[in-house]
């Protein structure tokens, strides 16, 4: 399989791209083979220790973005999923944080193996010229994640929604949309449990990540 890989896409394109492919044995979670060097997206080469996805995540992974790698495993762990892809954000060598772009899909019974993850990273800054371009992506990344939550949303709930998000009281969202305070409330009950949310906080958190706001 790695002569195959190999000779089909040289590892110095991989190393030009910033890109890492690799092959791992989910059941016994070794590395059976890879394209590139990791260490063009981190500055160095992980021990061997961590090179299956989920440790790695929880060795190198952003805290806040460890749940995502999780979340994938545990999907093909259960036979929910097949393929996962995100953007998340990877420990580089000097203490930096470097984003990433990142697709995973398993396959089943091939050449002798119970189930096979293959997998791309990909560090996106490589390929994207400034910071604004890159906020975009993220925000269309989460747009695209929320799509299904964000379409329950009335018209006059996303409006409120974007409101809050820029920081009106009740009082003054009430006076701009002409309706009463407690009925912006109570849009803010449904809001918040249409989108799984807890609070304000979370709520504005969210409008910004999805560019609601």
């Amino acid at each position: 399989m790695e002569n195959a890989i190999g000779n089909s896409l040289p590892e110095s394109l991989m190393d030009s791209l910033h890109a890492f492919f690799y092959v791992v044995d989910f059941e016994k979670r070794t590395m059976i083979s890879s394209i590139g060097n990791i260490s063009n997206i981190i500055g160095c080469h992980p021990p061997d220790a961590l090179m299956f996805p989920l440790e790695l995540a929880e060795e190198l992974h952003h805290p806040k973005d460890r749940a995502l790698v999780r979340e994938s495993l545990d999907g093909f762990s259960k036979n929910n999923t097949q393929t996962w892809a995100g953007f998340y954000r990877i420990k580089h060598c000097n203490d930096n944080w470097v984003w990433v772009y990142s697709k995973i899909s398993i396959h089943k019974n091939v050449n002798g193996y119970n189930q096979l993850v293959v997998g791309m990273v990909m560090d996106i800054l490589s390929g994207i010229p400034s910071a604004s371009n890159l906020e975009s992506v993220i925000r269309e990344n989460a747009r695209w994640k929320y799509a299904e939550k964000i379409k329950q949303l009335t018209p006059r709930e996303l409006m409120i929604v974007k409101l809050i998000a820029e920081g009106y009281c009740y009082k003054d969202i009430a006076a701009q949309l002409y309706i009463q305070p407690d009925t912006v409330n109570k849009h803010r009950k449904n809001i918040l449990r249409k989108l799984g949310l807890k609070n304000i906080a979370m709520l504005a958190c969210f409008a910004k990540e999805t560019g609601l706001v």
